[in-house]
């Protein structure tokens, strides 16, 4: 849930900027404390597409880094031996994962 709002007065307060990153609730909380209840008519309503959440998706230049660490994985495999499983190019590989995770969450 990206969105949250008054439920005195319907004001709506988002939660996460677009790249998924919390904004905290600090504006809703000082907002609850002095809301008198009425729906504000400078408060345009939310549109639907602003309370969706995107998917996110790799980058041209993401795409490109995350192919080369595949090559190199690749080519490195018929080198590793049994004993070897954790090469410097599949832990570069996982490496690359866990960097795009960490900077879009769960991808498909």
């Amino acid at each position: 849930m990206n969105y949250s709002s008054c439920k005195k007065c319907h004001q709506v307060y988002q939660l996460k900027d677009s790249n998924g990153r919390p904004l905290g609730t600090t504006n809703l909380l000082e907002h609850v404390k002095r809301c008198v209840g009425k729906a504000s008519s400078s408060v345009s309503q939310l549109q639907l597409n602003q309370s969706m959440t995107q998917k996110p998706q790799l980058s041209k230049s993401d795409q490109s880094i995350l192919k080369r660490k595949e090559v190199e994985y690749g080519t490195a495999w018929k080198d590793i031996t049994p004993s070897s499983r954790w090469s410097s190019a599949f832990v570069g590989l996982l490496q690359t994962c866990v960097d795009f995770g960490a900077k879009m969450g769960n991808l498909k």
